[in-house]
């Protein structure tokens, strides 16, 4: 038996390309077989259907994908990237204007280049975008300064909740509006 945490840290810090050919080859006397399914997991948070990605022989050459593969035609599921950031603010606020509009969302380190990637689910990935524009737009609307939340740095118009105005993203009581 393996330690899941220990086994998918090291595997996290693995390319795509070695983590696909990890699971294409299945090489038991390398890998413990508890081994696969924490690989597939990486692979799907990192938006890559392993069943789908093609299988490469030591020659470099291409070939099908894996046995059960699944068809085309289906709805794809699981974590996918939607935006990486160098900001970590930035990528925060996203990240709270996904959840504050009840899409799940998390963040986690690209593990080659540094950046932040923020991920979804891929059943939810037009909605997060739509949400993203929206958000992007109504700070660029509101960059002469009209306001920004003191919780979270968001510039957007606040919104009324109840008797009072909050932030659109954070829900932190907006103080200094003008009107």
């Amino acid at each position: 038996m393996i330690d899941r945490e220990w086994a998918r840290a090291e595997l996290d810090g693995r390319s795509t390309e070695e983590l696909v050919q990890i699971l294409t080859e299945r090489n038991e006397d390398e890998w413990q077989p508890e081994v696969f399914p924490i690989v597939e997991e990486l692979l799907s948070e990192r938006g890559v259907e392993a069943r789908t990605a093609p299988v490469r022989a030591a020659d470099g050459e291409t070939g099908s994908p894996l046995p059960g593969a699944i068809s085309e035609g289906a709805v794809k599921t699981g974590p996918v990237v939607l935006a990486e950031f160098d900001d970590e603010v930035e990528a925060g606020l996203c990240r709270m204007a996904l959840l504050q509009a009840g899409i799940e969302a998390k963040l986690r380190p690209h593990p080659d280049s540094g950046l932040r990637e923020l991920l979804v689910d891929a059943s939810r990935l037009e909605a997060a975008r739509e949400i993203l524009a929206a958000a992007e737009s109504a700070a660029e609307g509101d960059a002469d300064g009209d306001f920004q939340c003191a919780g979270c740095g968001f510039m957007a118009e606040p919104i009324q909740e109840g008797d009072r105005l909050v932030c659109q993203v954070c829900g932190a009581v907006a103080t200094g509006v003008r009107s």
